[in-house]
């Protein structure tokens, strides 16, 4: 079947998405310029409003793209001449970004309040972030996979570092923005051995060029693999996978917290898009692939990472920290899921995603309101809150428990759909990477519990008895309203997403 390539002017409008993430993030940063609106909230709020209008583009644009296409429900084009793609896991990831965009967004208000980040400069860099995950969702392209993800990490580097008078959160800046250049540079330099070697910079035509030069009786080049790792380091560092993890606890602890929750979940949730489109439009095939065992990479990765971070997170006290490395135990949980490839691995990689942004963006919520009315920043400090704050206490073990995989809640279907598809496969390997999972889920359990067993179990000692400084206010219930939810709803009733997410993956079909 072949796919229709726009032009750039008829690309425009199925790009509405990012045409609005564009002129927003440019109205944003003239607004927080006029003088008489700076420190008013203007800047924040016009970048709200226009989050929020970005979520009917994107069905706008999705009939359209499927208009365009002539499919029944999932269009499958390229847009600006083949440079990115829209089809329906294109339109779930845009979806999902402008959920986590606005929700970091609101996120950031309170210290908007307080005057501890830049208004303009906050708004201005997140939605530019977006913008960049968007198109690093959707590149069809080696060349844009390379521009996405610079728009993707300047603009985190620069948030990371928005605390200005806060020395730790300058120097995550620093370690951020040069594991960033040198895993890019890394990365760039692997893109252009495989463009090389194909002599295509199309993701969906790399593969049957490699498959041509298999067939013609060409002998392997042992360079691809060398350019499939390298390209492996750049998307690694952006969902945090192990080794390349080493920027994310300190990048975690010393940015705003609005900020962490946002990079929790954006950055990764692009990224494995963006491998899942270059896994199947490069190196697509059966485990022991003709060239190099990718898949069995990625599986490795995948064990490594879920396992480190577990074992790292258990003696963290710091609770920025403790997600940091609960953040790298997931996206060994992906690595799984990506490893599997085609349909089934694209859909419970997808859903995970889904899932996930809601559990973490909630956890960090409830992290957020200990840290903004309790003033606790670690887990020792969170004793007693179970009494004193029991619609906190009890929102946050909700979050917990569904990030430890436990039912009834979304983090069990996640784990669920995400382990079964590698079950169904019936082979030992993938079966084993199953078992390395649940092991993992059950480990995670000890540092979750002990927040919980803090909040409940454990009363505050004499001298913190005063350090609540006002009532849980009607905007943080908001907001563990909005996360919570998506994370019970999604766990008794997850069939719609499971179809929605089924759609989504025919787009890999490798």
């Amino acid at each position: 079947m072949t796919v229709p390539v726009l032009g750039h002017l008829e690309s425009l409008p199925v790009a509405l998405p990012e045409l609005a993430l564009t002129g927003l993030a440019a109205l944003v940063l003239l607004a927080d310029l006029a003088p008489r609106w700076r420190g008013r909230g203007v800047a924040s709020s016009l970048a709200i409003v226009g989050m929020a209008v970005v979520l009917p583009l994107v069905v706008v644009a999705h009939a359209r793209a499927t208009g365009t296409a002539g499919y029944a429900d999932a269009g499958e084009i390229r847009l600006f001449r083949g440079a990115v793609a829209y089809d329906g896991a294109a339109a779930l990831m845009k979806a999902l970004l402008a959920v986590v965009g606005l929700l970091g967004l609101l996120f950031s208000r309170p210290s908007l309040r307080r005057r501890e980040l830049g208004e303009g400069e906050l708004a201005g860099l997140l939605v530019t972030a977006v913008l960049g995950m968007c198109l690093l969702a959707s590149a069809s392209s080696l060349l844009m996979l390379a521009v996405a993800l610079e728009l993707t990490s300047l603009p985190a580097y620069a948030m990371t570092g928005l605390l200005r008078r806060n020395r730790r959160s300058s120097e995550a800046a620093l370690k951020y923005a040069i594991f960033g250049a040198v895993a890019t540079g890394t990365m760039i330099y692997g893109i252009s051995l495989l463009l090389g070697i194909a002599g295509t910079a199309a993701l969906d035509a790399i593969g049957p060029a490699l498959e041509a030069r298999r067939s013609s009786g060409a002998p392997c080049d042992p360079s691809l693999a060398v350019a499939f790792l390298l390209i492996l380091v750049g998307l690694g560092y952006k969902v945090a996978a192990v080794p390349f993890h080493f920027w994310c606890p300190d990048a975690y602890e010393g940015a705003p917290t609005a900020v962490t929750a946002f990079l929790s979940v954006g950055p990764k949730a692009a990224g494995f898009a963006a491998l899942l489109r270059l896994t199947d439009g490069c190196f697509g095939g059966p485990l022991a692939h003709g060239d190099f065992p990718w898949q069995a990479i990625l599986a490795v990765l995948g064990v490594a990472t879920m396992t480190i971070g577990n074992l790292a997170a258990l003696p963290q006290r710091n609770l920025k920290r403790l997600f940091a490395y609960s953040s790298i135990a997931h996206a060994g949980y992906l690595l799984a899921g990506a490893a599997l490839a085609g349909p089934s691995g694209a859909q419970a990689v997808l859903f995970y995603l889904v899932v996930y942004a809601f559990m973490n963006l909630g956890a960090f919520a409830c992290v957020l309101a200990l840290e903004d009315h309790l003033c606790i920043i670690d887990v020792e400090g969170c004793r007693g809150v179970g009494w004193k704050h029991p619609g906190l206490a009890a929102a946050f073990t909700v979050f917990l428990l569904s990030l430890t995989g436990i039912p009834p809640v979304a983090g069990f279907a996640a784990k669920l759909v995400l382990f079964g598809a590698l079950v169904q496969t019936g082979a030992w390997p993938w079966l084993a990477l199953a078992v390395a999972g649940v092991l993992n889920s059950v480990l995670s359990l000890f540092y979750y519990a002990r927040i919980i067993r803090s909040m409940y179990l454990e009363h505050p000692p004499a001298t913190e008895a005063g350090a609540v400084r006002e009532p849980l206010t009607g905007f943080y219930n908001a907001l563990l309203w909005i996360c919570l939810v998506p994370t019970v709803a999604l766990g008794v009733a997850f069939g719609p997403l499971v179809e929605w997410t089924r759609r989504a993956a025919e787009a890999f079909r490798n």
